[in-house]
């Protein structure tokens, strides 16, 4: 694709929004439980759609808070600087295509990578792993880093476009898929979309998406090959369960003003993942 004909800074924007989004998420591993709490604060500014259809949409990080202060989230939010202004070239219903300003994102990496390589760089396991940040930097996986995950896959979830038109909404069934959700398996999903009302005429709606494990994408082997070397059982059953429901509330012009996603994945006996991401208007 194309770079968009534009930046942030050469024109005059349309219209800013900016959203709190509330991720709350816990994983149980046996015996084991970690869970945290995140609060994130996004400006989320509409710069217009080019000749193909897609919009221009910049994101920016705000403020960003969290319960865990292990060392890999420590981290993580470390590392945020990096992703705190992103321009996104985003389809009709919202899907995540593209980041327009990988140049500016690989300076910001630039200016923080001797703090992060002196706080961080002192293990094999922090130098491995400021590695392969950097790697996917200079790649196209820097965009899957955001697809579906996090409070950008509330604000962006593929099923409207969140800077409206109204009725820029992917009806009925479609697909998703949520790369390396378990460990180096990805999750497909099916997703069904209705509308509340539905009567088609001009004013706030509410869409209500729920979602199933896609069997024919799903590497089922691989992922009861990964579930028994945890568990160490070569004759483990794996019988997994899956819960995934959405709610977004669009105002006339078809911008989001509110959300919730709730999903939770389980594996009886072995595994329990539950996470909630709650967005409104601040």
């Amino acid at each position: 694709m194309q770079a968009l004909p534009f930046s942030p800074s050469s024109v005059r924007p349309y219209t800013s929004r900016t959203y709190q989004v509330q991720t709350d998420t816990s994983t149980r591993v046996r015996d084991r439980t970690v869970s945290n709490s995140i609060t994130t604060t996004l400006r989320q500014t509409h710069y217009g759609r080019t000749k193909h259809g897609t919009a221009a949409v910049f994101v920016e990080l705000l403020d960003f808070q969290q319960t865990d202060q292990s060392p890999l989230a420590v981290l993580l939010k470390d590392l945020n600087p990096v992703n705190n202004q992103l321009l996104f070239e985003v389809s009709a219903y919202g899907d995540l295509l593209a980041i327009r300003n990988l140049e500016e994102v690989q300076e910001q990496w630039r200016g923080l990578r001797p703090h992060i390589v002196a706080k961080y760089g002192r293990t094999a396991e922090g130098r491995a792993f400021i590695e392969g940040f950097e790697q996917r930097l200079s790649s196209d996986s820097l965009l899957s880093s955001f697809l579906h995950k996090g409070a950008y896959g509330i604000l962006f979830p593929g099923v409207f476009n969140p800077t409206g038109p109204a009725g820029a909404i992917r009806w009925g069934s479609s697909e998703r898929l949520m790369s390396g959700f378990f460990g180096s398996i990805d999750l497909p999903l099916k997703m069904h979309t209705s509308l509340t009302p539905d009567s088609g005429e001009p004013g706030p709606s509410q869409l209500h998406v729920t979602g199933e494990i896609n069997d024919s994408r799903f590497d089922a082997s691989g992922f009861q090959a990964l579930v028994k070397q945890a568990m160490d059982m070569i004759n483990f059953q794996v019988v997994h369960h899956l819960d995934c429901r959405e709610q977004y509330d669009l105002d006339n012009a078809g911008w989001l003003t509110a959300g919730q996603q709730e999903l939770t994945f389980t594996v009886d006996n072995f595994y329990h993942q539950y996470t909630r991401h709650k967005l409104k208007l601040v």
